[in-house]
């Protein structure tokens, strides 16, 4: 974390997060992805965290503390 800009390692690691455990869960227990309006819900709810994410990563108030 302390090698490079927040900027490259924020959103790689707060969306991989995510991704990295919604694979566990279909993997290694079994649980199902909904499909269908649920789905659109999930991308209606997606956009928004990985737009905060970038945006966060490319405060200059963050940025300034390195």
């Amino acid at each position: 974390m302390q090698s490079g800009p927040l900027v490259a390692s924020q959103p790689a690691l707060t969306l991989g997060d995510a991704l990295v455990s919604l694979t566990l869960g279909v993997t290694f227990y079994g649980e199902r992805l909904r499909g269908g309006w649920w789905l659109t819900l999930q991308v209606f709810g997606l956009a928004p965290v990985a737009y905060g994410v970038a945006r966060l990563s490319r405060q200059h108030l963050v940025l300034a503390g390195m």
